[in-house]
């Protein structure tokens, strides 16, 4: 139900409305406190009021419009005049960080300065469970060789090796500086006796020049030469003892010849028939005549 309160109230008028009083307090009615008394019966409900006229419509606000980011609170508060929004626009501080407890704070301008309005930024949610491996790319390109790095630090000393195959020959050397002359060695041991050589072979008949007289020729005689004495018809050999040269009867002592090739021994000689020739017959210890000489008697 609408009130009908008196036109032009002065200041502190009152006026009331059966158990109700409104005061005057310069801008409107303003409904004053009664002393209690005797709480009466509760009274009928009284009828609906009718509703009331419809108010004129207001001006169209302002849509939600953010006309200017921040990278931080500092930036958006050094700037006093800023440029490109409106009063009743928005501001934002947007730096991409999602650790960062200021990025997402939005300001609203008033024609004046900012003032912070709420923070649109979310908490951060729970780690996700690990996705599954990718597949494996292509394989990239060759890269450019790197450049050349320093020398390493030397090694220790690695294990002996196996030994390895015997090498090629290789060629000749000059032949080396004669050396100095040796110092003279101590003599050697006797050597051993050598085995016995083979028979030589029988050498050419030589020349046998046999004298027969009564005494022993003395011109034209040479070592080897034979004398038989006619008296008694012993032989004697000229032959050179080392000495003297002399006649030796062959009767009693052997000859030594003149050294030649080894041939048969001579056992024993034997004369026939000393009037016009000599026989000489060699023959060896078994008695087989082996050579006969034939000589002229003089």
């Amino acid at each position: 139900m609408a009130i009908n309160f008196p036109n032009s109230p002065s200041l502190n008028d009152l006026y009331t409305l059966g158990t109700r009083q409104w005061k005057w307090n310069g801008n409107g009615w303003a409904l004053q406190p009664l002393t209690a008394g005797f709480t009466g019966s509760i009274g009928y409900t009284g009828s609906k009021g009718d509703i009331g006229y419809t108010g004129s419509k207001g001006a169209t606000g302002l849509g939600f419009n953010i006309a200017k980011t921040y990278t931080s609170v500092a930036n958006l508060s050094a700037d006093t005049s800023p440029s490109g929004i409106a009063t009743g626009e928005f501001a934002i501080i947007e730096n991409g960080s999602l650790t960062d407890a200021e990025n997402s704070r939005l300001y609203l301008w008033n024609g004046s300065a900012y003032s912070f309005v709420s923070d649109l930024s979310g908490t951060i949610g729970f780690t996700g469970s690990k996705g599954d491996t990718g597949f494996t790319g292509s394989k990239g390109d060759i890269g450019f060789t790197g450049s050349k790095g320093d020398i390493g630090y030397t090694g220790s000393k690695g294990f002996t090796g196996s030994k390895g195959d015997t090498g090629f020959t290789g060629s000749k050397g000059d032949i080396g500086y004669t050396g100095s002359k040796g110092f003279t060695g101590s003599k050697g041991d006797i050597g051993y006796t050598g085995s016995k050589g083979d028979i030589g072979y029988t050498g050419s008949e030589g020349n046998l020049d046999i004298t027969t007289s009564a005494s022993p020729p003395t011109s034209g005689v040479g070592e080897g030469d034979i004398w038989v004495d006619n008296a008694t018809g012993v032989q004697y050999f000229y032959y050179n003892d080392g000495n003297s040269t002399q006649w030796v009867e062959l009767s009693n002592q052997g000859v030594v010849g003149f050294t030649g090739s080894k041939g048969a021994q001579v056992d024993t000689i034997d004369s026939s028939n000393f009037s016009s020739a000599v026989t000489l017959i060699i023959k060896n210890s078994s008695g087989t005549a082996l050579k006969t000489i034939i000589g002229n008697a003089s």
